[in-house]
């Protein structure tokens, strides 16, 4: 992923296995959005440009957990935290992280 090259390649990774994954449950017919490398490139090109904002952060902004229901949000939190980005919410807490 090019665009971040101050980015840490452990955040990289990190965001290509989690895209990957939730690309993989699209095509399973598990979430309805079929996640790609253009989220991940865009969250690399934020984070290139405002590295102190944080990886959680920028993630949760590309995640409108608002308008998932429970059942979706859960499965988004679960992937997430999987990899190693802490949104900062349980699942069932997440509408309290939305700011």
């Amino acid at each position: 992923v090019h665009g971040g090259p101050d980015v840490p390649d452990s955040v990289l990774q990190k965001l290509v296995a989690t895209f990957g994954e939730l690309r993989s449950l699209a095509d399973q017919g598990i979430i309805n959005y079929p996640y790609s490398t253009r989220e991940v490139v865009n969250i690399v090109k934020h984070l290139q440009k405002f590295p102190t904002e944080g990886l959680a952060n920028v993630v949760r902004n590309v995640f409108d957990f608002d308008s998932y229901n429970k059942e979706m949000r859960e499965i988004l939190i679960r992937t997430l935290h999987k990899h190693g980005i802490p949104i900062g919410a349980k699942p069932d807490n997440i509408q309290m992280a939305k700011e």
